[in-house]
């Protein structure tokens, strides 16, 4: 039988709750939250709703999105995106990549 890789093997008392490998791009986090969550970085402070500034850099495209809404740590600022900014940020930023684009500023839109 073949395992995925990304899921780990279950034991009895993770079969509820399947766990996989958190996704990351540059320094976007994906991780699944309800409101307000303990940061996974620092694990001292709590994150609130906020806004972000995201640069992403592959090759030799720079894109940097501005007022990317985001749940940002109290304490040492880290920022987690939800999987729709996420898709969204990576999208634009795929396109930037495509066109030949060298350096991208942009305002968020959802």
């Amino acid at each position: 039988m073949l395992s995925s890789p990304m899921i780990k093997k279950q034991t009895p008392d993770t079969l509820s709750q399947p766990t996989f490998p958190t996704p990351k791009f540059g320094n976007l986090t994906l991780e699944p939250r309800g409101n307000d969550m303990q940061c996974v970085i620092c694990k001292h402070g709590q994150t609130h709703p906020g806004v972000v500034t995201v640069t992403l850099e592959r090759e030799n495209c720079i894109v940097i999105l501005k007022g990317v809404p985001a749940e940002v740590c109290e304490n040492c600022g880290e920022y987690y995106l939800s999987e729709s900014v996420t898709e969204a940020v990576l999208h634009r930023a795929e396109a930037a990549v495509n066109n030949g684009t060298e350096v991208e500023i942009v305002r968020y839109a959802a």
